[in-house]
């Protein structure tokens, strides 16, 4: 996948509506969602979509090869590593150490 295709935002149905053409759990990528004969973005409704972080959700051949490392505390460490296992909770192992990927 492309940077571009990681960070387009996708919400996951976590509660049903009137009429839903979706499921719970489903993983929408679409910008906007089809509510009956309108649509409906689902940043407006949080008790219903919850947005995704850019590595949730996915299928592992789907992750990045390469990460950049950006440490919050320790900018100057911040380097591109290529990733040697991802662990499918937003981490991954570099080198015999788990490290978190950024949220943004």
């Amino acid at each position: 996948m492309t940077t571009e295709q990681l960070m387009q935002p996708r919400y996951k149905v976590i509660a049903d509506y009137p009429n839903s053409p979706y499921g719970l759990n489903d993983v929408l990528t679409n910008k906007e969602v089809r509510f009956g004969m309108g649509r409906l973005m689902p940043e407006h409704y949080p008790a219903i979509f919850r947005k995704l972080e850019w590595w949730e959700e996915r299928a592992v051949e789907d992750m990045p090869e390469w990460v950049k490392y950006d440490p919050l505390r320790f900018p100057q460490w911040e380097k591109i590593m290529k990733v040697a296992k991802w662990n499918g909770i937003g981490t991954f192992d570099f080198c015999g150490n788990t490290i978190t990927v950024s949220y943004t």
